[in-house]
């Protein structure tokens, strides 16, 4: 299960006899609230502060982290995590909007596709695990912060059409130009001196159109502008 930009995602695939073991789950998800663990959020905590230390000493993870903040105008929805954002990471807050978001299968549209058992069999597993399954009036009171996430609007169902965009966007002119520094050398983090590897990235801008060159060579030179060479290392 998964929460994105304007989706909550639910997943899964399994043998032709194991359909109603599939639809179990798939109702313990909505019906059933996961244990909370003060533990495990500290050992997730730990484990992003050393994938921020991993991004900071990759160059090619800079690169991207830059490319993101320009293609999305720095929203924060796609925004890296920093050690500061960690140091105020609410977990009781993630955990209710992962509640919250995932307390009723109401709103969402399944898809069920394979080898499938007949009509009757397929609409006797919905009414028995997704039919009684809490509603949005259920929600509403058992998570009193559902409204403010936006996962209960109303009385109506939450649908595409109802989502506001996110305000991200690519920048309203261009080309932009953009430094990113980060030395291959001598970096030094708080348990490293130097870099134990190094990446560099070297892009340009390509024609989009049928090539009339024979070989590989010929075609890759054709793309880029002026038809001149390039390499990267």
């Amino acid at each position: 299960a998964d929460i994105d930009a304007y989706r909550r995602i639910v997943s899964g695939d399994c043998t032709a006899d194991e359909v109603e073991t599939l639809f179990g789950l798939l109702a313990r998800l909505f019906a059933n609230t996961p244990q909370r663990s003060e533990a495990q959020a500290r050992t997730y905590v730990d484990a992003s502060r050393d994938a921020v230390r991993e991004r900071e000493r990759d160059p090619g993870a800079r690169f991207a982290t830059k490319r993101d903040q320009l293609v999305t105008r720095d929203h924060p929805f796609w925004r890296h995590w920093t050690n500061a954002d960690l140091d105020e990471f609410d977990a009781a807050t993630a955990c209710d909007f992962y509640d919250a978001g995932f307390a009723s299968p109401d709103g969402f549209r399944v898809a069920i596709v394979g080898s499938l058992p007949d009509d009757a069999t397929l609409t006797r597993l919905v009414d028995a695990y997704l039919a009684p399954l809490p509603g949005r009036a259920q929600v509403r009171a058992a998570y009193p912060r559902a409204e403010e996430f936006g996962f209960v609007k109303g009385e109506a169902p939450i649908t595409a059409e109802a989502c506001e965009p996110l305000g991200a966007s690519f920048p309203a002119r261009g080309p932009v130009e953009a430094v990113v520094r980060a030395t291959t050398a001598a970096a030094v983090t708080d348990d490293d001196q130097q870099l134990a590897r190094a990446r560099s990235r070297w892009s340009w801008p390509v024609r989009v159109g049928a090539s009339k060159g024979s070989t590989d060579e010929e075609k890759a030179e054709e793309r880029l502008p002026g038809g001149g060479r390039g390499g990267g290392a």
